[in-house]
């Protein structure tokens, strides 16, 4: 019941604020409601650097619903207008919420769990920014973006993971709707549902799926909508500012390497506006958010520079001095690799970008300024996707450890965020440059091309998907996070930072299912408990009693049992895989 009516509050509030928005900016209506995203995650920032942001989220929700309450009359204009702008609204609001339903809210990457998932909750339930007396998080150092966003809407629905995945998928559909604001003609508006699905689709590769809390999709997103605004507003410079400014502070603090993004969306909306100082302004805005975060972060966890992924000199020599020149080989041939070999159809993206580029330059060689434009963003996002794999390989030098560095960790959902946004960089020239396919036989060429490259782009992870070839690696990694979430519930287990857990494995299942870490990581998430270990047979001899409030075990015979009764004073929880089914078989012992 509070999910429904927090739901209904969240919505008025938010269609609210989109009111407000329309009449104080006279954006576009396709743009506002991600500007709408972006402001209230800018203010709660604000808010929460002085601690206050039960405050400003209940300043938010109030005003939208003043707005709601103010402008009832005027909501004429969210649905006027083309049909088929409002089919696609519709459409994927109706696929978010299936998906979501689908899921119930389970996850799946251990980033989810090491980071994204902790500071989410963690602003539910304190609301505050975390400290260094809190060791739920693994990187400390990121900015709370996408947390911040889930926070307002998760204080009306409620703390389950569906609802906190919910907030963060509608974030990233209004970044994708932003398009629709150039939609001239019917066949750049049905291009739309191209775009969207198959971005949806690249995206799922190595666990990027667009319904999780990783942000990495949600960053290209993000971006791509900053791109379009720019070319879209490059004659107005006020509304350019207005727009631009709240979403490249959401942007650098959606991640650390926001950063970097913003910084070419800014230098492309120098190239093709107008050159004054006005345009400092939107610098100053996303500039200074993330110098306040860094400060914040050096006063809320003094030292505690060298923690993984910290943004501090010290911690970057450390990494880089404990490489040797067996590491660094590794690593150069392995990058090196990776930048000339198409191990999956994705990776075809760069190619198809370079045949993209040429058939611009051939179709648009006479339009004057828009070709300008164009041939300004297509070379200003090549030129970053170059860059982009340089701070890759510095990232690799100076951030990760060595046995990361030599593998790559993580390489692939990184690089999906460049590539996601050479995609994007086709769908802005097509919606916001259209003229330059209507020119002779060549019209709608362009658009046919395009659609073609981006199929033939995805085909191999499309078959993969249907075939369900990564599905079982996704359900498998899923079970832990469903089955702890059961067991919470049935067995009544309250979050509490001192609970002691032991969840106690067998050798088989340890390297089959799951590593020690991503079970430890999902634990201590569900259960907020920062006392979670992970044992075996082997050194479960060494813990007596007292040392586990509750065991979760995962070996059903009789001397597993008794040794988990011995540790847990008989709180134990017996669990088991129906391996077949990917089914959750459950038995509870003192629990019922």
């Amino acid at each position: 019941m509070q999910s429904v009516l927090g739901g209904v509050l969240l919505a008025g509030s938010f269609a609210g604020l989109c009111f407000w928005d329309k009449r104080l900016f006279k954006l576009k209506k396709e743009i506002i409601p991600l500007h709408v995203c972006a402001c209230v995650v800018c203010v709660l920032f604000v808010f929460g650097l002085f601690h206050l942001l039960m405050a400003g989220a209940l300043l938010l929700t109030m005003f939208g619903l003043a707005g709601l309450a103010f402008g009832f009359r005027s909501y004429t204009w969210i649905i006027r207008g083309n049909l088929l702008k409002t089919a696609a609204v519709c459409g994927a609001c109706i696929w978010l919420l299936w998906k979501l339903y689908d899921s119930q809210g389970v996850m799946f990457a251990s980033s989810n769990f090491s980071h994204y998932g902790p500071i989410a909750k963690y602003l539910l339930m304190y609301h505050t920014f975390p400290d260094k007396n809190t060791s739920l998080f693994d990187f400390y150092a990121y900015p709370p973006g996408t947390a911040l966003f889930i926070y307002w809407g998760g204080r009306l629905l409620g703390r389950k993971a569906v609802y906190l995945v919910t907030m963060q998928t509608f974030l990233g559909l209004c970044s994708v709707t932003t398009l629709l604001a150039s939609g001239k003609r019917r066949l750049s508006e049905i291009y739309i549902f191209v775009y969207t699905g198959v971005f949806f689709i690249c995206a799922r590769e190595g666990g990027n799926r667009a319904e999780e809390l990783l942000v990495d999709v949600l960053l290209a997103s993000l971006v791509i909508a900053a791109f379009f605004i720019a070319t879209e507003y490059s004659e107005d410079e006020t509304k350019a500012i207005v727009s631009l400014s709240p979403v490249l502070t959401l942007i650098v603090l959606v991640k650390n390497s926001g950063l970097f993004f913003a910084m070419f969306v800014f230098v492309y909306w120098l190239i093709v506006g107008k050159h004054t100082v006005k345009k400092m302004l939107c610098f100053l805005s996303f500039s200074g958010a993330l110098l306040l975060w860094n400060i914040h972060v050096k006063i809320a966890f003094a030292g505690c520079e060298s923690s993984e992924n910290a943004l501090s000199l010290s911690y970057w020599m450390q990494m880089f001095m404990q490489k040797d020149s067996d590491v660094f080989r590794e690593l150069m041939v392995r990058f090196g690799r990776a930048q000339i070999t198409f191990n999956n159809g994705r990776s075809f993206i760069v190619l198809y970008y370079i045949i993209w580029m040429l058939i611009i330059f051939i179709l648009s060689r006479k339009t004057g300024y828009k070709y300008r434009k164009i041939m300004v963003l297509n070379t200003v996002l090549m030129t970053m996707y170059i860059s982009y794999q340089i701070m890759l390989l510095m990232m690799y030098l100076f951030s990760f450890t060595s046995g990361q560095a030599q593998i790559l960790s993580g390489y692939s959902r990184f690089n999906i965020t460049a590539l996601m946004i050479l995609y994007g960089g086709m769908a802005i020239t097509i919606l916001c440059c259209p003229e330059i396919f209507q020119r002779e036989k060549m019209q709608n060429a362009g658009v046919v091309c395009a659609i073609a490259f981006l199929t033939l782009a995805t085909v191999k992870d499309i078959r993969f998907d249907l075939l369900g070839t990564k599905r079982e690696q996704m359900d498998i990694n899923g079970r832990a996070h469903q089955q702890f979430e059961y067991i919470k519930e049935k067995a009544h287990i309250e979050e509490n930072l001192k609970q002691k857990l032991l969840i106690y494995v067998s050798e088989e299942e340890d390297s089959r299912f799951y590593s020690t870490f991503y079970l430890s990581k999902v634990a201590q998430y569900v259960f907020w408990s920062e006392h979670i270990q992970v044992v075996t047979a082997e050194n479960v001899e060494e813990l007596g009693k007292g040392d586990a409030d509750w065991v979760i075990l995962y070996i059903p015979d009789s001397e597993a049992l008794e040794q988990a009764e011995r540790i847990a004073d008989n709180k134990v929880i017996i669990c088991n895989w129906d391996k077949d089914s990917m089914d959750i078989v459950m038995g509870l012992r003192q629990c019922e």
